[in-house]
């Protein structure tokens, strides 16, 4: 995970929790899909990352 990933992935969280605690169903609901999608989307990436990742640190 990329610092940007991170920084991405810790406002996110933080507007579902601002959304949960506004009880605003409509918009959390509508952010969660798009957040989830995203999500997904960038998961078979970054896991093929990590894996040639470690390949790497074990050939040395």
């Amino acid at each position: 995970m990329t610092s940007e990933t991170w920084h991405t992935a810790i406002d996110e969280h933080e507007q579902i929790v601002r959304l949960l605690s506004a009880r605003d169903g409509v918009k959390l609901g509508e952010f969660l899909r798009r957040h989830v999608h995203s999500t997904w989307e960038q998961l078979p990436q970054e896991e093929g990352d990590e894996v040639e990742e470690k390949s790497n640190t074990t050939e040395e």
